[in-house]
């Protein structure tokens, strides 16, 4: 009696092993969102909840930043062109500039403290130079969301965040819970196939990850300068590649930039950073919770 009394103790324990194996198999996590990818087949954007990012914040608070010397030669005649076409958003809009990682979109007011938990281990500081400027639009024929950005030189700099993106990709993407709603209804359906399976299978496109043992790098490092949700009239639509073409000329040699550590930010609808949430330093990973310590 004892002997088939451990045998079915074992036959259960086994089951559940079976089980867990199952659900880590389908899920990839016993504990992951369910993905609700309902809005990609809206007509309209799909409604922002919230939206957590992973970034490295680019120097910005003294009169020798980079920001601030970007500001300098080329942030008047931007600006002055944004209000000539009434484009008030991007003017008003408040942003930490960055450089993107990634960002998910979800409910859960929860996933900084996740994002934390599961990040990979980021690169040592390093240094880029900002270089390229470019007018993005969301998808070929969209009228809204369009970014103004300054891009980065391709260096081996470069290269060790775009292999860190593989990894952040990876980990935390399973975090989200829908695609972020810039990227969803018409956008998603007026984007290149490519960038619709990563929007479905990521929540945003623009991210590297390996598809059948192959690289797939489609990250785009850069610094947005303006960001709209307003609709991008034709002429200004031109105006701005030939202001990026001028920029381009003016700024030949590029600005060096220093970056000594990654942040969890919360982000608009635009993808605009709106406050740095915990900050990582780059060389030791200490974690500084910023609200606590602006309170201190």
């Amino acid at each position: 009696m004892r002997k088939n009394t451990c045998i079915n103790h074992r036959l259960f324990q086994n089951l559940i092993v079976c089980c867990l194996a199952m659900c880590i198999l389908f899920k990839g996590n016993i504990f992951a969102n369910e993905i609700d990818n309902s809005s990609l087949n809206s007509k309209t954007l799909g409604t922002h909840y919230k939206t957590y990012g992973l970034v490295f914040i680019v120097p910005h608070e003294t009169s020798d930043s980079p920001i601030a010397k970007l500001n300098a030669i080329i942030g008047g005649m931007l600006n002055e062109k944004l209000i000539t076409y009434g484009i008030t958003d991007a003017l008003l809009r408040k942003n930490i500039p960055h450089i993107t990682v990634l960002h998910l979109h979800t409910n859960d007011t929860t996933l900084p403290e996740k994002m934390l938990r599961f990040m990979p281990k980021p690169p040592k500081p390093f240094t880029l130079t900002l270089s390229g400027f470019s007018l993005i639009k969301a998808s070929k024929n969209a009228k809204m969301p369009w970014w103004f950005d300054i891009n980065v030189v391709k260096d081996s700099a470069l290269e060790s965040i775009m292999q860190y993106n593989f990894q952040a990709t990876k980990a935390l993407t399973p975090l989200r819970n829908s695609p972020l709603p810039r990227v969803s209804g018409p956008i998603y359906a007026d984007s290149s196939k490519e960038a619709q399976d990563q929007i479905r299978e990521l929540g945003v496109s623009g991210l590297n990850r390996i598809v059948n043992g192959k690289e797939e790098r489609m990250h785009r490092p850069h610094v947005t300068l303006s960001y709209s949700m307003q609709e991008l009239p034709i002429k200004l639509e031109h105006e701005l590649l030939a202001l990026a073409s001028e920029f381009n000329n003016i700024l030949d040699k590029g600005i060096k930039a220093e970056f000594k550590t990654i942040s969890i930010v919360e982000l608009g609808i635009a993808g605009n950073v709106m406050r740095e949430i915990y900050r990582i330093d780059l060389s030791s990973g200490k974690v500084m919770d910023i609200a606590k310590e602006l309170q201190k």
